[in-house]
């Protein structure tokens, strides 16, 4: 869905993690306004980025509605493709504003009044704005859909065979008898991260600040031949939670099919300690999917992962809530993976392999 963000400029910050949020959930997301291109007049260039637009968010503040805003021009340009606001106009709350002061346009829809996390009810609320217009040729998806299942059923069958069996060739759950020697978890400072055992629990902090840094530990195992084990579709499972001061986009869970060479692998994310997203890192991180969870960053959350072939299964506290069902990464080895400023922590780390 393709969705244009109009606010005021004093409200920058807010409006960059509502849009963060929002691509995160598989939107497309106008916002920055310096990208536009230059061969038309400014007025024109965002009255055609509105039209090509399903919906608009307005970012409701006093600073967005006084006389003279440019938001109001914006809102103008939505007035004049949506004649009615309902399904295609969602005005946020923001910050305290006079509602004698919110156009009627505005008003004649229901205003978001967020109280808790903007962002996260800001992504509910336009997943409802999707989910409230009218469906059209409804026979037609249905046949379709009916058919799609029908050709790739059989397939799906024959590709995830639920009564595997497995053997744990890992586990550590850092209680006392965990050696202070193991190499495969970083035990003191290297760069912008710092590890330790603490607590029964392995805490990894980002000690340099910066909010760009991101650290993954690939489990490599090597059986007693001395020869690596193949373990593309091994199950893995870890339980994380975070510790403020978190950054804006903060996470920490798991890594799937990384390779020795560093190239492209999966990552699946506790974010803030309400959002999972599943990722794909290849240079820079891509997000797939991303959905609300419940409990707060003081609980631990247990993420999991578990692949087939071409089918990658994601699971949070042992329920599913996301499956990949053709996968490009083929190979490569589970582990963890942390992004951007904070401390997480990990415990009961398992690895395991299906038995033949």
């Amino acid at each position: 869905m393709r969705i244009f963000i109009s606010y005021a400029g004093e409200h920058r910050s807010k409006a960059d993690a509502i849009v963060l949020r929002l691509r995160q959930a598989g939107h497309s997301v106008f916002f920055d306004r310096d990208a536009l291109p230059p061969a038309e007049s400014y007025d024109e260039r965002i009255r055609r980025a509105i039209d090509a637009s399903d919906a608009l968010v307005f970012l409701v503040s006093p600073e967005s509605v006084t006389s003279g805003a440019y938001a109001l021009t914006e809102l103008e340009f939505a007035r004049r493709r949506w004649e009615d606001p309902s399904g295609k106009v969602l005005p946020v709350m923001i910050a305290d504003t006079d509602y004698a002061q919110i156009p009627a346009y505005l008003r004649a829809v229901t205003v978001l009044e967020p109280q808790g996390n903007v962002e996260a009810e800001t992504a509910a609320a336009v997943t409802r704005l999707v989910g409230s217009r009218p469906r059209r040729k409804v026979f037609a998806l249905i046949t379709l859909g009916l058919v799609i299942a029908i050709l790739l059923g059989k397939w799906l069958l024959e590709e995830r065979d639920q009564t595997r069996d497995f053997r744990r060739i890992y586990f550590a759950n850092f209680d006392e008898a965990f050696p202070s020697t193991d190499s495969i978890w970083l035990q003191g400072q290297r760069s912008d991260w710092e590890g330790s055992v603490w607590n029964g629990s392995y805490r990894l902090c980002n000690v340099s600040g910066n909010p760009n840094a991101s650290f993954s530990n690939r489990l490599a195992y090597f059986e007693k031949s001395g020869s690596p084990t193949d373990q593309s579709d091994a199950k893995a499972s870890v339980k994380v939670r975070l510790e403020p001061p978190l950054a804006q986009h903060s996470g920490a869970g798991l890594l799937y099919r990384k390779g020795a060479d560093d190239s492209a692998f999966y990552v699946f994310l506790l974010s803030g300690g309400q959002t999972v997203s599943v990722g794909r890192l290849n240079q820079a991180l891509r997000f797939l999917w991303s959905g609300e969870i419940v409990g707060g960053s003081a609980n631990f959350v247990k993420l999991a992962i578990e692949g087939q072939g071409r089918r990658i299964d994601f699971l949070v506290n042992d329920k599913l809530v996301h499956t990949i069902n053709d996968a490009d990464i083929r190979t490569g080895d589970p582990g963890i993976f942390a992004l951007s400023k904070g401390c997480f922590v990990f415990d009961d780390v398992s690895v395991y392999l299906p038995i033949p």
